[in-house]
């Protein structure tokens, strides 16, 4: 891949190629705030053939947010960034099945992010549920997403 592009919430963003950093990084400021801002990426071989694809969601607000990102074939992390200091662990449920996260392989996780694998295409309904340490719940958090 020689050059990728990011679209989010339907207005694409710059064009970036690998000298721009590892992995393509792209920067994009938000003129508002809101919650499930739809993401998706696209990369090029030299020749301008698509070669990859990604998609996702994000909040852009200031304080706790969610993200849903693609991250290999049918692998999306879904997470919490800016998470109150009480948050000690998240479970992600999707159309209502408790996920495992691939990397710690629990389905409470104190990255407060899971990692799973989905073999079936389709919007899927997300629900983020947040633990204090005593494993009391704090609360919930839903998005639904397209799995492509």
């Amino acid at each position: 891949m020689v050059r990728s592009q990011d679209v989010v919430a339907a207005v694409p963003t710059n064009a970036v190629g690998p000298n721009d950093g590892q992995n393509f990084p792209d920067s994009y400021s938000f003129s508002t705030e809101s919650t499930a801002r739809l993401f998706e990426v696209t990369g090029y071989d030299a020749k301008g053939a698509l070669v990859g694809y990604g998609n996702g969601l994000i909040d852009t607000v200031p304080g706790t947010a969610v993200y849903v990102k693609q991250m290999g074939a049918g692998l999306y992390e879904t997470g919490l960034e800016r998470a109150p200091s009480g948050v000690a662990a998240i479970e992600v449920r999707a159309d209502d099945y408790l996920l495992t996260d691939n990397v710690s392989q629990k389905t409470r996780s104190t990255r407060l992010a899971v990692r799973s694998k989905f073999t079936q295409l389709g919007t899927r309904k997300f629900k983020i549920t947040t633990f204090n340490a005593d494993g009391t719940v704090r609360g919930n958090l839903h998005r639904t997403l397209e799995i492509n």
